[in-house]
């Protein structure tokens, strides 16, 4: 029985991503809206690989990042997750978010 070895036990891989950032609600509103049709570990993981692109992290992340991260990278990143469709869907919902956020952080109310 020497040649017999211990069953290999499954390893779980992390993406890396800090799945909530507190105070961050750009990040966690955008990461929401992705999660409406992904998985909240691959919609981590599209964000994380976008954000890369652009040189943030989940901590750091600000309006300029994530307005560059929707218009040059978010889409091709949602298509290697979801169907064409549903990537445009995703796509259209998350510059409303970016509008909606963007309104009440230069036109704060009060």
């Amino acid at each position: 029985m020497s040649g017999s070895r211990p069953p290999r036990r499954r390893r779980r891989r992390s993406s890396g991503v800090v799945p909530t950032v507190p105070g961050n609600e750009l990040f966690t509103r955008v990461r929401e809206e992705l999660e409406l049709y992904l998985s909240p570990r691959r919609a981590g993981e599209v964000l994380e690989q976008a954000l890369r692109a652009v040189g943030s992290s989940p901590r750091q992340v600000e309006l300029g990042h994530m307005v560059r991260i929707v218009d040059v990278h978010l889409l091709r990143a949602l298509e290697t997750a979801c169907t064409p469709d549903e990537a445009d869907e995703l796509h259209r919902r998350v510059c409303q978010v970016l509008d909606e956020l963007a309104g009440r952080f230069f036109h704060p109310s009060g």
